[in-house]
């Protein structure tokens, strides 16, 4: 069995979760608001607004935590992988068009 190569750490993929359901409520629940009377996905008008504006303080939460973590972190290199192997910067490529 092969070994799985994960390119992104644990913390970024749960970050991206979070934001894209927070992203997803955001649009649901702006949509209640914009017509509410024939969308009630979370319940009333007033639901709808307050999901809306839990959605928006949790997502920019979200972004600050994200920052903070990649700011403790210091892991500003990209590691890139191509067909022949994996690179740790750009420099490594050594000519290939997007190291692809």
């Amino acid at each position: 069995m092969s070994e799985k190569i994960y390119l992104h750490p644990i913390p970024e993929r749960i970050w991206h979760w979070i934001h894209a359901i927070l992203i997803i409520f955001l649009i649901i629940s702006g949509i209640q608001i914009h017509w509410p009377g024939s969308f009630k996905v979370f319940g009333g008008y007033s639901n709808g607004i307050s999901v809306h504006n839990w959605a928006g303080i949790l997502l920019v939460c979200d972004f600050f935590l994200w920052l903070l973590y990649n700011l403790i972190d210091l892991q500003t290199h990209v590691t890139l992988y191509s067909k022949e192997g994996r690179y740790t910067s750009w420099h490594d490529c050594e000519g290939e068009i997007l190291c692809l």
